[in-house]
């Protein structure tokens, strides 16, 4: 019985896939912004992104320049069996789950991150840090490494001066 499943850089998947048109029923819309929030959304949300949000598409393009990203992030990470949860349910399905503790985030949010950043890139906006004060946080520190935050600095400077 195979307990780990590592697919290799050129077996990573080359779209997302989207939940949405397979659901038994439509979700109800969203009700459209209004005043001042509608006149900010363009300034705060990125097309692409909100494009792939409501799409009927139940597949999407991963952009190739984004895919070369993911890989020098370590994705994708490895597939574990359950295979006790397997026993406990008493299923004939092969059931598996993804874990960080690979990752230095300790993190799935970094696909989502990096697809964010790639595509405000595309679209004009500029990256920057807006600090964030937690007051109940004195001490502590970030779950992301230094080494993290200067790959990811790394590559936001590379997609600058690949245009």
């Amino acid at each position: 019985m195979q307990n780990q499943i590592n697919l290799l850089p050129n077996e990573i998947p080359t779209k997302w896939y989207n939940i949405l048109p397979d659901l038994a029923s439509n979700l109800e819309p969203l009700p459209p912004p209004q005043g001042e929030q509608a006149k900010n959304l363009p300034n705060l949300m990125i097309g692409k992104c909100l494009e792939q949000e409501f799409s009927d598409q139940t597949w999407i393009d991963i952009p190739k320049e984004l895919l070369e990203i993911y890989k020098k992030a370590g994705r994708p990470r490895p597939l574990f069996r359950a295979s006790n949860l397997e026993k406990k349910l008493g299923t004939p399905a092969k059931l598996f789950y993804k874990s960080e503790f690979f990752s230095p985030t300790g993190s799935h949010k970094v696909n989502t991150a990096l697809a964010q950043a790639y595509y405000a890139k595309k679209e004009g906006f500029k990256i920057g840090e807006i600090p964030i004060i937690f007051y109940e946080r004195k001490y502590g520190e970030s779950k992301l490494s230094t080494n993290v935050i200067r790959e990811g600095l790394w590559v936001l400077w590379k997609m600058r001066f690949r245009q």
